[in-house]
């Protein structure tokens, strides 16, 4: 709801024309119209022109802009029924139709009372498809002068409305009453911000202003009129937009050629420098190789293992403490053969050492000190033998924890 509410605002547009269409004992027809711009909050009336002809009109009013048509005089009928009983005041005309011959329009007044207007569908038509042929928008058809509803004051308790031929009574801007008047051709005029309008003009007025203000009284069903409607407003959207969009795809092209550009500058730019450092570039890559080659083949020739072995020997011999001799030390040592498996297997992270010691308090304090390696996990005795007075032997494996 509310994106249809605004493309209908953005496409209705700030001028409309009103037409009144006056039908004539001689079978021809007094336009009346008037053009209006809104500006703001204020109405200005640009053109009020009487024709005697459709062409005339067609000369003079701008098609871009949505038409309010009203239809009067001959041939239009407009009977008021009571909310009691069924019967009519006001007639202007009695003639027999098919239904489908007439188009009827229903406007309520407040006591439940309502008014009836009639008149031939192919009055109507005609000069509505004249207007259509032409290219001209329109967006509503009533009968009578009700399009005079939308200059009721609504603050005002009581309000009235004479124009040539009719006089309407609205109370809070809803209409009460209804009458004909004999004064049809009193010549009068009313005032739009200064500027001095003939009453002639007063429903093509009101016709024009509908456009902005809305009306409560349904006009005629016309299908035609919906269809031209949604019609206007796309045309009308596409037009706005039209501009634009040209410039946002301007706007859009410029940038993206101005970061083209600014990508090719560096891309030249950085494709010279590398043109400049190519020795330098070639060098790297061939050092680069072989360091390569030169650590795949201390990995592969266990050089970095031998290091380790060094260091962790170096470590474990500066910590013999005095009374105990290492006779032999074993890094990843073998492990237990499976029967019928001729292939040998090594524990890794384990060492073995073998010595003797005079003290047992000494081998224990030596285990102590081996614990505070970071390197090493933890230290189990798996042997030690006393035969009296000699060293004891003893047998004790490193985990080592690979940090």
């Amino acid at each position: 709801m509310i994106l249809v509410g605004l493309i209908q605002s953005v496409t209705r547009g700030n001028r409309s024309n009103g037409l009144e269409a006056v039908f004539q004992p001689d079978g021809g027809v007094i336009l009346n119209y008037v053009g209006i711009k809104k500006q703001g909050g204020v109405i200005c009336v640009e053109k009020a022109e009487q024709f005697h002809t459709v062409a005339d009109f067609l000369k003079v009013a701008d098609k871009k802009y949505p038409v309010y048509l009203s239809y009067d005089g001959r041939g239009v009928l407009h009977r008021q029924y009571s909310a009691s009983k069924a019967d009519y005041d006001i007639g202007d005309l009695h003639v027999r139709s098919s239904e489908t011959d007439v188009v009827e329009q229903t406007v309520n007044l407040n006591d439940g009372s309502m008014i009836k207007s009639y008149t031939r569908r192919d009055r109507v038509a005609e000069l509505l498809d004249e207007l259509t042929v032409n290219g001209y928008y329109v967006f509503q058809i009533i009968l009578g002068p009700f399009a005079c509803r939308v200059l009721a004051e609504t603050d005002n308790l009581e309000g009235s409305i004479t124009i040539p031929g009719y006089r309407l009574q609205y109370t809070g801007g809803i209409l009460t009453g209804f009458t004909r008047t004999e004064d049809y051709y009193t010549k009068s005029s009313f005032m739009v911000e200064g500027k001095e309008i003939s009453l002639d003009f007063m429903i093509a007025f009101a016709n024009s202003v509908c456009h902005f203000q809305g009306i409560t009284e349904s006009g005629i069903d016309y299908p035609l009129l919906s269809i031209r409607t949604e019609e206007f407003r796309y045309k009308n959207m596409i037009g706005r937009l039209k501009l634009p969009f040209l410039i946002c795809c301007f706007v859009a092209l410029v940038l993206n050629y101005l970061i083209y550009e600014r990508h090719r500058t560096s891309n030249a730019k950085m494709r010279n420098e590398l043109a400049g450092e190519a020795l330098v570039i070639k060098g790297y890559e061939r050092l680069a190789s072989i360091l390569d080659q030169k650590e795949r083949y201390l990995s592969s020739s266990g050089y970095y293992e031998r290091t380790l072995i060094s260091y962790y020997s170096d470590r474990i011999a500066g910590s013999i403490p005095d009374g105990l001799k290492i006779t032999r030390m074993t890094f990843s040592p073998e492990d237990k053969k499976v029967p019928g498996v001729s292939d040998v297997t090594y524990t890794d992270e384990i060492i073995k050492i073998f010595g003797f010691t005079e003290s047992g308090i000494a081998l224990n304090r030596w285990i102590q000190s081996l614990n505070e390696f970071e390197w090493i996990e933890d230290v189990r005795i798996l042997g030690y033998s006393n035969q009296g007075n000699d060293p004891a032997d003893f047998n004790i494996e490193i985990k080592m924890s690979g940090k």
